[in-house]
């Protein structure tokens, strides 16, 4: 009870106690605190923290706000009584929103005269000390998949840039938005091989001139590391960070801000396991990329020679007790490459795989099933209908790529079921200069992004 009121007070020191009557903004809605203090949200939070709260008010007076790190909104009108999770912030002096350990579970009350019908009345309020990210496993988005895609493509967004590392192309970006941010890792390349590389900005007008936080001067440390994706890890409160590194290897960090948090490599495996190296031929075991469902986190891999593997362990074991892999695709070579991607879009599993096209242009193929463990059936799965290609990517201008290769959808739950939204999906890609040519691992590589137009 001690710390309950402790909690409280703080609330009410930040952001100031309102009576019934004040709202001074979007007056449908208000906050009612655990001990009965009365915020009005909307003023204080946009007043405080104005660049990292969002609220909405679509028409017909359904009312709803952004809050926290997930949008809530009301499936009736006139603020009907609702439960919604609510992290404290505090702008500080850099103009950046910080989380504050504090997490209030809190009711939305009815006004009377401002909302229209009589005030309900708010559920008891809970109080939680964690600042864990907002995670769920459905979407605000469309739950079903199209049979074909669209595409527009930005230009470059992201270049290497002219510093001490040299690198001669930035590639595999894996990203998420969290806490008003967006969080990109990707691959560094250079004649002498890969490392890793971490940047944030709030807008992508920013992202070529966003810091480049370079992962070897961390305990991820030098050598070969590769083809990163980053996730949160609910059920240990952690992030996780899965790349290559001749193995299929992992880091973990409390805060996904701090590039000096990551913990040194380890691997799933205590070597390459033998499926792989019986099918291999003159491939590469790569692309690892973790998804979890209710029970199991399943680990699939490619092999650059037609064979997509998948492996898993339970939820409560991971990242321990990895099973050997099995063949869950095969093809010829190039019509199943590498830098596999699996989503949870509704109750459905997307895979897509990148393929060399007969052009020797990079595109994406594409599946759907209705299990990680179960048969991936055809969606978008040819050159000329892709996932994503050329024959379906819109420029403005002339194409400043023919490849459409190795990326990642934006995630906004950021949780460890891969979940996205089948319609207006964001894709942030790595392309090239059509005319570049040289040894691969000094291509110049750039990253782009492509939005869904068809739905």
């Amino acid at each position: 009870m001690r710390q309950f009121i402790a909690l409280s007070a703080v609330a009410a020191m930040l952001y100031g106690a309102y009576p019934v009557s004040a709202v001074p903004l979007y007056g449908q809605c208000e906050l009612i605190s655990p001990l009965g203090f009365h915020y009005s949200l909307t003023f204080a939070c946009v007043r405080r923290c104005k660049h990292w709260l969002a609220y909405y008010r679509p028409p017909q007076s359904h009312y709803r706000l952004c809050v926290g790190y997930q949008l809530h909104w009301f499936d009736d009108v006139r603020c009907r009584q609702y439960l919604c999770v609510f992290e404290s912030l505090l702008l500080t002096g850099d103009r950046t929103c910080s989380t504050l350990i504090l997490r209030l579970i809190v009711g939305f009350q009815c006004l009377a005269g401002s909302g229209g019908g009589t005030p309900t009345t708010t559920s008891k309020p809970v109080t939680t000390t964690t600042t864990k990210p907002a995670t769920t496993t459905t979407n605000a988005g469309s739950s079903t998949l199209p049979s074909s895609f669209k595409w527009s493509s930005s230009g470059p967004l992201i270049s290497p840039k002219s510093d001490s590392h040299n690198i001669a192309g930035i590639k595999d970006p894996s990203i998420v938005y969290y806490n008003g941010a967006y969080h990109v890792f990707a691959s560094t390349a250079t004649a002498a091989g890969y490392n890793l590389v971490y940047l944030t900005f709030t807008d992508f007008s920013q992202a070529n001139s966003a810091t480049f936080h370079y992962l070897d001067a961390t305990p991820i440390g030098s050598g070969y590391r590769a083809a990163p994706q980053v996730f949160y890890f609910a059920p240990k409160s952690t992030w996780y960070l899965i790349y290559q590194n001749g193995n299929a290897a992992y880091s973990t960090n409390s805060d996904i801000t701090n590039p000096s948090g990551w913990s040194a490599p380890k691997t799933f495996y205590s070597g390459t396991p033998s499926i792989i190296t019986q099918n291999i031929g003159s491939g590469y075991w790569v692309d690892m990329w973790v998804i979890c469902d209710s029970e199991n986190c399943h680990l699939f891999s490619s092999d650059d020679n037609g064979h997509l593997y998948r492996s898993q362990t339970s939820i409560s074991n991971f990242p321990s007790g990895m099973s050997q892999p099995v063949i869950a695709k095969s093809d010829s070579s190039n019509n199943l490459f590498e830098a596999s991607n699996v989503y949870k879009v509704g109750n459905t599993y997307l895979l897509i795989v990148e393929c060399i096209g007969s052009d020797g242009r990079r595109y994406f193929r594409s599946w759907t099933s209705n299990s990680l463990s179960g048969t991936w059936n055809n969606l978008a799965a040819s050159q000329s209908n892709p996932f994503a290609g050329a024959a379906n990517v819109v420029f403005s201008g002339s194409a400043w790529t023919k490849d459409i290769s190795h990326g990642e959808a934006i995630r906004t739950n950021v949780d460890q079921t891969m979940s996205i939204s089948g319609c207006g999906i964001r894709y942030l890609y790595q392309g090239i200069d059509p005319n570049a040519s040289g040894d691969y691992n000094s291509l110049p590589w750039r990253l782009g992004l492509l939005t869904q137009t068809n739905c």
